[in-house]
Formats: structure tokens, sequence, C-alpha cells
């Protein structure tokens, strides 16, 4: 059985060792990045069974990288799961249109987040 691929990306690094660890499971491959130019050039090179997105970083924001990823054939289904401490109900439903599977409120309960990655891999 191949290893799932998650795609972790937030601009606090100190936040994504900490949900990584969370998320560490023995047949999952998580790949992190901190900024939106380098979680782009990872979702053309590599395929994922998930993306975890923060929206609020530097260029592109998630907003624009969850765009990309709805319109290109490659990862057009693959789940998104954003993460935000902008959680406005104006921002969830945004996310939501754009095409988000999920929307994960900031400060993260460890509970609810790995119960959220579970159900999409």
């Amino acid at each position: 059985m191949a290893n799932k691929r998650i795609l972790l990306t937030d601009d606090e690094p100190d936040l994504v060792e900490i949900l990584e660890a969370v998320i560490e499971r023995p047949n999952w491959d998580i790949i992190t990045t901190n900024d939106g130019e380098s979680t782009m050039e990872k979702l053309r090179e590599e395929s994922f069974d998930l993306v975890i997105l923060d929206l609020l970083m530097p260029e592109p924001d998630g907003f624009a990288i969850l765009k990309w990823i709805r319109k290109t054939k490659e990862t057009k289904d693959t789940p998104v799961v954003v993460i935000s401490a902008y959680c406005h109900d104006s921002t969830i439903k945004t996310v939501k249109d754009l095409g988000a599977n999920d929307f994960v409120k900031k400060p993260i309960g460890i509970h609810e987040f790995k119960q959220i990655v579970s159900k999409y891999i």
C-alpha cells in the first residue's frame, strides 16, 4: 500500500512543526512549506492525498492557491482543509465557495484537527 501524502503549509514554522507531530502516522508522508511560492512549487511537482492550507501567507496567499488547486486538472479533486485565525463567517463562506473541503479555526483544537485530517485520508 502506497504511503498517503499530505502537504501542510503555514507561515508559522512552530505551528507547522506541532501540527506535523500531531498527525504523523507510519504510512503518511508529510511535506511542509512556509509560504505561497514554495507551496505552489510542491503542488506543481508532486501529487498529494490532502492539502492543509493556511490562508494568510506570503504571496500567493491561501485564497489564490485554493483557486489554482480547483482550476488545475491534476489537483482539482484533491481534498483541501483550510486553517486560519481569520475566521469570520464571510471568510468561511468564501473558502467553501472556492472549493475548500473543510475549515479549521486557529487556535486549532488538536483532537478536532486529527479527526478532520483522518476524514480525508
